[in-house]
């Protein structure tokens, strides 16, 4: 169609006011060519042709009692294509429907329809001469690419010589930050009584105080202090070579020092730990550490 000025000018006067189907019937042409027409020529409808348009009613799609019954028996083990051509229905309204009653998917049709989904695959690899590749150390199949790199490891590739040493470092650094962040998150949980998320070994004490903690018993069985093997009581005999500046540092991170058969004293300091919930209590007259 060519657009002469006279049609340009009836355009012009008629496009605010009318529905685009309206005006593909007054010129003779698709709806197309007037969405087109319209942006070339900067034409917008009007603001009473827009309030009339947008509050337009919409035709709501009810089904029958006998439609519901099939659609709650069958959803469950049947195709969406079918129930949708069983029901009239398009695929959109199909699944408002099913959220709108809380219907899903049975787990054995999700199954049969995966394995479905895999026969074709590989009958569509194989009439095409793709032959499957298998993961260097996993039995799963995958599809090598025409003319392409084959996808996934390779055998004796390690991840820097994958991603490069950049790469590998970023990936490291970032696991790093997450697992810490975690831990950090479970520490505050026991701290004020909630339940934990993670099953590793988390103390409530500092990277740092632990440290500490592991030199002095460390240094404690070096000067032949005999230390319990759980617990922060240390004991000396006669051959034990003690040093007065050792205990007196110690005793801040909660260890008694008492001779041998000798019981220390519980109400001041407490230290146990709780293997069924792998947490160390640490508590002392100095305060929790």
């Amino acid at each position: 169609m060519v657009w002469t000025e006279e049609k340009k000018e009836q355009f012009a006067e008629l496009y605010p006011n009318k529905d685009n189907e309206e005006l593909a019937v007054i010129f003779g042409v698709s709806v197309s060519p007037i969405t087109t027409r319209a942006r070339e020529m900067k034409l917008h409808k009007s603001a009473e042709r827009k309030q009339t348009t947008k509050h337009r009613p919409q035709k709501e799609i009810v089904l029958t009692e006998r439609q519901l019954n099939w659609f709650f028996k069958h959803f469950k083990h049947t195709k969406n294509d079918d129930i949708c051509k069983k029901l009239n229905l398009s695929h959109a309204t199909m699944h408002r429907l099913a959220r709108k009653y809380g219907l899903k998917k049975s787990r054995q049709f999700v199954k049969e329809q995966n394995r479905n989904t895999t026969q074709e695959a590989y009958l569509a690899n194989k009439a095409n001469n793709w032959e499957p590749q298998r993961k260097a150390g996993n039995d799963n199949l995958q599809r090598k690419i025409a003319n392409g790199t084959p996808i996934g490891y390779k055998k004796g590739e390690n991840n820097i010589q994958r991603y490069g040493l950049e790469k590998e470092l970023a990936r490291q650094k970032k696991a790093h930050e997450a697992r810490n962040a975690s831990i950090a998150k479970d520490r505050l949980r026991m701290k004020y009584g909630l339940p934990r998320k993670l099953k590793l070994r988390i103390s409530e004490l500092s990277t740092k105080v632990l440290r500490r903690i592991s030199y002095i018993r460390w240094r404690a069985k070096k000067l032949g202090y005999i230390v319990e093997r759980t617990g922060t009581a240390i004991h000396f005999d006669e051959n034990t070579e003690r040093g007065l500046i050792f205990e007196n540092n110690s005793k801040k991170f909660g260890f008694t020092f008492t001779p041998v058969g000798e019981q220390p004293k519980q109400e001041k300091v407490i230290a146990r730990i709780d293997h069924e919930t792998s947490t160390d209590y640490f508590t002392t007259s100095y305060g929790n550490y």
